[in-house]
């Protein structure tokens, strides 16, 4: 066999193996579905790490038909927020992990552009860390997110990576085996909905004093860019309903930062900016038979799954609230508020 004969053996050979291996990678990918492109559901898959969520939940949102009518946007806190539990409404829960203001808007948008006229409804969970003055997001921008969920090259570079390899790896084990085999707070199921990992007094007294130590040395101050952002936010989409709730913590976590008198200030504006803008606000952040009761959180300011079923109901039917969590607060009862307590 000649050198050119040889050379061109060695190239087609490489070339097969490289076809049979990229073929491999993108079936194993696509079978597990990390990226969530779609819904097929099986016992390799059924415990999603949400790695990135933005971009998880941006291609579910792109590469799905469900005709959803309404959208949760926020932060952590409001990923429990199971969307089945709303009643005769078809929710997306579009939130992630340290999910900023000024980043509402763009995927408020990138719903908007996908569901069309039937979005009626955007269930804003809103978190008084995020006024701080000193708030960045570390994330790609939401138009850059949904540019890459709507690009077939994009999805495809995605299926072929080694890391996505690596994410599917532990998504299977994890899901074979019943237990996170990746890092984290959280895990997903198949429809999107996010539950905590089991935590014991010892790791949720962890997680309070790492809160405390956190706020301890926090330099507080207003940001007063928030209210035009809210604002930007109801005149970008005047056909849409905003339904905004401030997320609950725990009591401990409130009389964390109601001994600072920034942070009391800070809660004042940022109440009177809400009830301003959008007319009146469900509010959870305050303390109530939910927040004073340690088990309803696993850290100082995630709520497990259970209380935020408690959290949907008073949203759909503050009418039906028979306890004290879930508070309709508008320009009549503001004055009664205006406090962390």
């Amino acid at each position: 066999m000649t050198s050119l004969l040889w050379l061109r053996y060695i190239l087609i050979r490489s070339l097969l193996i490289l076809i049979v291996l990229e073929t491999f990678v993108l079936s194993w990918n696509l079978w597990i579905d990390p990226l969530w492109l779609h819904t097929n559901e099986h016992s390799w898959n059924n415990r999603q790490y949400g790695f990135d969520e933005r971009k998880q939940k941006m291609n579910r949102l792109i590469h799905t038909e469900k005709a959803y009518d309404s959208i949760i946007i926020g932060s952590s806190r409001s990923t429990f927020i199971d969307p089945e539990d709303f009643e005769s409404l078809n929710v997306f829960n579009f939130s992630a992990s340290s999910m900023q203001p000024q980043e509402y808007k763009g995927y408020i948008a990138a719903a908007q552009n996908k569901l069309g006229e039937s979005l009626k409804t955007v269930y804003l969970g809103v978190d008084f860390q995020s006024t701080n003055m000193d708030r960045e997001s570390q994330y790609p921008s939401p138009e850059l997110y949904e540019k890459n969920a709507r690009s077939y090259l994009w999805t495809l570079r995605d299926l072929l990576s080694l890391d996505t390899v690596e994410v599917s790896n532990k998504v299977a084990r994890s899901s074979l085996s019943d237990q996170n085999q990746f890092p984290g707070i959280r895990y997903y199921n198949r429809n999107g909905v996010a539950f905590p990992k089991p935590v014991n007094k010892r790791m949720r007294a962890e997680y309070i004093e790492e809160a405390e130590n956190s706020i301890k040395n926090d330099r507080y101050e207003y940001d007063t860019s928030i209210r035009s952002l809210y604002v930007e936010l109801k005149e970008a989409f005047p056909g849409i309903q905003f339904v905004v709730f401030t997320t609950p913590v725990s009591s401990v976590r409130l009389d964390m930062l109601s001994g600072s008198t920034a942070y009391q200030n800070g809660f004042e504006n940022w109440m009177k900016d809400l009830v301003d803008i959008f007319g009146e606000v469900h509010h959870f952040m305050n303390k109530n038979s939910i927040t004073e009761d340690p088990n309803s959180f696993y850290d100082s300011q995630h709520m497990y799954p259970s209380v935020a079923s408690k959290l949907t109901n008073a949203l759909q039917y503050p009418e039906r609230v028979t306890d004290d969590f879930g508070v309709v607060v508008n320009k009549s009862n503001l004055s009664y508020f205006l406090k962390i307590q």
